[in-house]
């Protein structure tokens, strides 16, 4: 708790019940995990990518196409995806949690097995460990970070919120991605490298201006001394 509430353990700090029984029920607290598979379309919609473009398309997030068994891993921490997309070992898959009729009516990772590399697909990618600057969302979905909750969350990764010369310097090396999140000075911005009609319509750093702080949203973060 941040602030004393009345019904919140009346005080500031970590409120612990303590090692309880594991079969007792309350919610959960969730560390979002860089190295987890993020799946990624290409430009000009769903399934536009050979496996080519899709190296290249991952490459622009700072990261690179995920291994097979590293979409299994994500699959493992809750990604679902009902689209198709390249691994590193040439292999199409996606990744369900749920029996949806046109998803594969399964639970578990879909695969295509291993494709000809002129076929369109997504892609799945993971963030390059020798890449300072990434972008973090929330294991509940997108939005989910306030902006105390933000910098919780890069110290946690060995990083802190990202400055808006950072996130510059990332979209000048070609990263661009259309989710608004937290930096360090309190503003909420994100990058684009190309127009769009739903993220901003405009090329550079879009800036949603200084919010409040309670207000949610993803996050961007940075390891500095890398």
């Amino acid at each position: 708790m941040q602030s004393i509430r009345k019904g919140c353990g009346n005080r500031i700090g970590v409120i612990s019940y303590g090692k309880l029984d594991p079969s007792k029920r309350y919610d959960a607290y969730c560390v979002p995990r860089p190295e987890v598979a993020f799946p990624v379309a290409g430009g000009g919609g769903t399934y536009t990518l050979n496996y080519q473009q899709a190296e290249a398309e991952c490459s622009k997030f700072g990261a690179t196409l995920a291994t097979y068994d590293q979409l299994v891993a994500a699959w493992k921490v809750g990604l679902e995806r009902c689209r198709a997309g390249w691994t590193k070992d040439q292999i199409v898959a996606y990744p369900m949690q749920s029996i949806r009729k046109g998803c594969g009516n399964r639970i578990g990772v879909i695969s295509y097995g291993k494709l000809d590399p002129s076929k369109r697909y997504d892609a799945y990618c993971v963030p390059r460990p020798d890449k300072p600057f990434f972008h973090v969302e929330s294991c509940e979905g997108t939005y989910k970070f306030t902006y105390s909750e933000a910098t919780a969350i890069c110290k946690s990764l060995q990083a802190s919120l990202a400055t808006v010369d950072e996130l510059e310097e990332a979209w000048r090396k070609g990263f661009e991605y259309c989710r608004a999140g937290w930096l360090a000075d309190g503003s909420v911005q994100y990058a684009m490298q190309k127009k769009h009609h739903f993220c901003g319509n405009t090329i550079g750093l879009i800036s949603w201006g200084y919010k409040d702080h309670s207000n949610e949203y993803d996050a961007y973060c940075y390891r500095r001394g890398m």
